[in-house]
Order: C-alpha cells, then structure tokens, then sequence
C-alpha cells in the first residue's frame, strides 16, 4: 500500500507543478479556447486547451519509474510487463490524437481509425471481453461476438469521457469517481497493478482539477478528455474479470453511468433528428442543468453526485450477488429512467421533428457540398464563393470577412437583404480575422440546426482549408477594391 500511496501522491504533486507551466506555456504559444468560437461555448475569455498534457505526464511519472525500483512492487509492475507496457504504451497514439485535434483539428474519421486500431492491439495483448458474468452466478459466453463487443466498450467509453467534457471540471471529477470506484473492486480482488495505474490517474487528475474546477484557468482539451476515457475503459476490463476471460460489466456499466447515458442520449438524439452523429450541440446532461436554472458550479457539483450515486451502485452490485444484485441494477435502471424523465431529455417537439430532420439533412448537404467544393482549393476566391452558397443555404442575408490589419474587407449580401435583427461573429485564427455572418428574417438566436452547421464550416474552413491557400499576402491581394 505504500507503493500505491506513493504513486498516488507523486502524481498529484506533478500534476500541481506542471498544469501551470502548460498554462502559461499554452498562454504564450496562444493554444487557447476563444469563447465565440461556437455557439455550443459557455465560458467567458480565452482559456488555454491543452491541459491534458500535465495529466498525462503526472499520470506516466510514477508507473514507468516502478520499471527502474527494485522493489516487490516494481518486480510485480514487471512481471506483468505484457499488460503493463501495453496499457502505457497504447496510450501514446492517444495523446498524439488528442494534441493534434487540440492544435489542428481531427475529424470523425480519423479519431475512430486511430482509437480502433489501438483497441484491436490491446484486444490481441488481452484487454478483452469473451464472456459476461450475469446475476444469479450465470455466465453468458460471447464467442464471435466478444471482439466487436470489446472494441466498442473501449471506443465507446473513450468518446463518452469527451462528449461530457463540457464544464469546468465535469470530466475530470467524473474520472476521480470513476477511479475510486475501480480501485475499490481492484482491492476486493487483490489486482494490485490496477489499484496502481487508478492511483496514479486519480492522482494526476485531482491535482489537474485545482486549476480546471470552476472558474478554470486552464482545459484538458481532448488530450486529456480522450486519455482519461483510455485508461478507464481498459482498466475496467482487467479490474472486472472474473475468472478467465469473462467480465463482470454491470460493475463499469453503473461507475460509468452518466457518460454512457449522456453518449447514448446524444447518438439517439442526433440521429432521430438527422444530424452527424458527431455535430456538437447544446442539450447534453450538463446543457439541460444549465437552462433549468443551475449555475456552472451548481450543475457540476449536481453531477458528481450523480456519479456518486452510481458508483456506490457499482460497489454494491460487485458485493452482492444473485437476488440482491439484480435488485440493485433494476434500482439504478429505475432511477437513470426518472432522471432522465426529470431533464426533460425525451420532451421533443414531435410535431416538428420531421421538419428539423428534414432542415439538418439539408445542411449536412450543404457541408459536404462545401468540402467537395474546396478540396483542391488553391486560392481563397474559391474558398470564398463555396462559402457564399453555404451561408445562403443558412438563410442568412449578409457575409463578412474581417482580416488583420494590412488586408482587405470581403463583403457579400443577399440582393433584397435588410437591417439585420441577428449578427454572429467567428474567430478564423489562420487570416487572424474574424466572419461576421448576419440574418434579417427577425431571428435573434441562433437555431441549433444552423449553430451546429456553421460550426463544422468554419472548423472545416479554418483547419483545413485557410493554411493551404493563405499566406502573410494572399487575402490582401485576392480582395475586391
């Protein structure tokens, strides 16, 4: 226990020393998060987003320094080096996907190559689920089915920590709690080298969670967002295993209760209403507590009871078997079905739905028609026009850029176009301007259909566009006098 009380404290104290030289170092490098940069945006000024770095490096120190002590601990660490080095090690293309979509921008696809490749090497290593212990004793062999069942419990846990990371501080304390509740069933089954990676995690969050609780100075970003989701998704695989190769999942299923339910609530959400499966919105769990009122610190300290809650079910139901078990799992379904209930999450307008699929299809179009348009895009007129015929299937009346000081203003409006009753303005951090895109159709807020697809263009543009056909001279000498 000494050992593991050491890599507990070790990797908080390195996570207190380095999250803020990542701060102040992502400050300086302007590796910031602008809060105008999506409708979806809550906070108030520019807060650096790679924090994720001080939890990965805080959460690394210790286990990889039990390589090099001579000690039972560290001759146990590696005499399980199969498993050990292939946890530490699978999380490195994670954090490398992480960083890059932080700093440049991943799409879809390639987040699911990367995070399913690695989750087929950990499923060859033995980070697997073959079979599913049940109540009542029961075991439920997976045969064929035991590989796509473990490839998306880890795809799907290391999304969920990142759709949730919306507050300050929601992800981070959910994967506190989430850590808690492994160490505990760990210790109940003696698999010391789990207790000692969800030491270290707990560690490096908490010690991360001093600068990101609310008001934070500083976000994880998807590094940390993505790294967390990594390591306790495949941490509650080995720490769940009963006897061999079979899982007791009830157990993860219920510490991981709210973001499975936010993940399963938001792909059924989107895909009802015809929207990317991955367009952001703004009615995820965090977003409901908000509009009924909450605070940020309110909502989010709601949610760690929550988590709470569900891990002290999770406990239970590892403790308890047959009867009792399957009791206290109906009991947790029951009372995950009146929160959801009481957010109002299912109370959608069914009297429109169809015509708000019919709207999101439409603008699903309108992104992909943008992206075929600019593929090859060498100049910024062709970038430009495929961004006039985006924003006129936005129904918006007027289109600005405004560049940095030395370039010209571009300016397109629709021909009948009147005073404006909505203007949102974009940061576009490549000409280091900013759009402003206005409506005169008596909107004043934004719709979530057209949030959410304004976004995705100006992501697609600015990321993946702008750096191929822009330089310090090219928007200054493609304008219109």
């Amino acid at each position: 226990m000494i050992a593991i009380l050491t890599a507990f404290l070790l990797a908080l104290a390195c996570a207190l020393v380095l999250t803020p030289l990542v701060r102040d170092t992502a400050t300086r490098l302007g590796t910031v998060e602008e809060p105008n940069t999506s409708f979806r945006k809550i906070h108030n000024g520019s807060v650096p987003r790679v924090g994720g770095v001080a939890i990965v490096i805080a959460f690394y120190v210790p286990l990889v320094g039990l390589f090099f002590v001579n000690s039972g601990t560290g001759s146990l660490f590696t005499g399980t080096s199969d498993m050990a080095v292939a946890l530490l090690l699978g999380g490195v293309p994670i954090v490398l996907l992480g960083i890059y979509d932080d700093l440049v921008g991943a799409g879809a696809m390639e987040k699911f190559s990367i995070q399913t490749t690695v989750a087929i090497l950990l499923y060859g290593v033995g980070f697997r689920i073959d079979a599913v212990s049940l109540p009542f004793d029961a075991v439920l062999n997976l045969g064929i089915y035991g590989f796509p069942l473990t490839i998306i419990w880890i795809v799907g846990l290391i999304n969920a920590l990142n759709l949730i990371d919306g507050l300050d501080g929601l992800a981070g304390g959910i994967a506190v709690f989430a850590a808690a509740t492994i160490f505990a069933v760990a210790f109940a089954n003696g698999n010391l080298l789990m207790m000692l990676f969800m030491a270290a995690l707990a560690g490096a969050v908490l010690g991360f969670l001093v600068f990101n609780f609310n008001p934070a100075t500083i976000f994880m970003g998807d590094t940390g967002s993505l790294f967390l989701g990594y390591v306790i998704a495949i941490t509650s695989l080995q720490t769940s295993t009963k006897g061999a190769a079979t899982v007791a999942l009830l157990t993860p299923v219920l510490a991981l209760g709210l973001p499975i339910l936010d993940t399963l609530l938001a792909f059924t959400r989107r895909l009802t209403r015809g929207q990317h499966p991955f367009q952001g919105d703004r009615e995820h769990i965090h977003h409901k507590l908000l509009d009924m009122g909450l605070s940020h610190r309110s909502a989010v300290l709601f949610l760690y009871s929550i988590s709470a809650v569900f891990a002290l079910f999770a406990l239970t139901v590892t403790l308890t078997n047959g009867i009792l078990s399957a009791t206290l799992f109906g009991a947790a379904i029951l009372a995950i079905v009146a929160f959801v209930h009481r957010l109002g999450v299912f109370v959608w307008d069914r009297t429109h739905l169809a015509e708000r699929r019919e709207r999101n299809l439409v603008l699903r179009q309108t992104h992909r028609n943008f992206s075929k348009k600019t593929a090859k895009a060498e100049d910024f007129d062709t970038v430009w026009m495929a961004l006039v015929d985006a924003v006129t299937d936005l129904q918006a009346a007027r289109l600005e850029l405004m560049p940095a000081a030395g370039g010209l203003r571009r300016e397109w409006k629709r021909k009948d176009a009147s005073v404006a009753t909505l203007v949102v303005e974009r940061p576009i951090p490549t000409t280091e301007g900013e759009l402003r895109i206005a409506w005169d159709d008596g909107r004043t807020l934004l719709a979530a259909e057209e949030g959410g697809a304004l976004d995705r263009l100006i992501s697609t543009m600015d990321r993946r566009i702008m750096p191929r056909v822009v330089n310090s001279t090219l928007i200054a000498s493609h304008q219109e006098a």
